[in-house]
């Protein structure tokens, strides 16, 4: 019972971790946008609307950091001092496993980084994301998640996505459905996201593997 209400738990903290993120990233790029402007209003309605604009951006960064920064040491508290990857991916699934009853089959390939540190929000934001994305449409397919260092970044790489499950994503990001259905966005999500850190998102395909959902976080060395 105890264990069951740590998973919740975990689950909760998880899912408030993600929220924080996408909090984030759209403060961090409105602050961007109006960043950019730089005549100075006519009027001084328009002025005083942009200062109060800025202003709130700005507290929402503040409030999107603190919370990250609290849910991830709550989610990852048993490792989060520690570069290894898999135990972080680990906790990840059974966060994603938990609402779906089982969801799909995952395998967890993924590496130590080593002797470096990544930006385990970011990382845990962007794994949630996409294998909650590719679970929503999967066949029952078996998916591996595996990692590599490339220079100063970490690749992870979700593979094994079937021919069928990649058409119900692309359906569904690009809407050609014909229906009135909004396209989905969580590609985007994920890419502004990574980019926003230096990180990359990008997909392959191959006839005898299947597809695979590929991105990359800068890797900070130890010194």
């Amino acid at each position: 019972m105890r264990g069951l209400m740590q998973e919740k738990d975990q689950y909760v903290h998880m899912k408030l971790l993600i929220m924080a993120s996408e909090l984030l990233v759209f403060s961090e790029k409105l602050d961007s946008c109006l960043s950019t402007i730089s005549n100075k209003p006519e009027t001084p309605q328009l002025s005083s609307f942009l200062e109060t604009l800025t202003d709130f951006s700005k507290r929402s960064m503040q409030i999107g950091k603190s919370l990250s920064a609290w849910n991830e040491s709550l989610v990852f508290k048993e490792i989060a001092g520690a570069p290894n990857l898999n135990a972080v991916t680990a906790v990840l699934i059974n966060t994603i496993q938990l609402p779906n009853d089982g969801g799909g089959n995952l395998r967890n390939y993924v590496k130590p980084a080593n002797g470096g540190r990544i930006n385990l929000s970011l990382y845990g934001f962007v794994l949630y994301k996409l294998l909650s994305f590719v679970l929503r449409f999967s066949a029952g397919e078996e998916l591996s998640i595996t990692s590599c260092e490339v220079s100063d970044n970490i690749h992870i790489c979700i593979s094994g996505i079937k021919s069928a499950t990649l058409t119900a994503m692309s359906n569904a990001t690009l809407n050609s459905s014909n229906t009135s259905t909004k396209p989905d966005l969580t590609l985007q999500l994920c890419y502004d996201m990574l980019s926003l850190y230096g990180g990359n998102l990008w997909s392959a395909v191959a006839t005898d593997t299947g597809g695979s959902i590929y991105f990359s976080i800068p890797l900070t060395k130890n010194i």
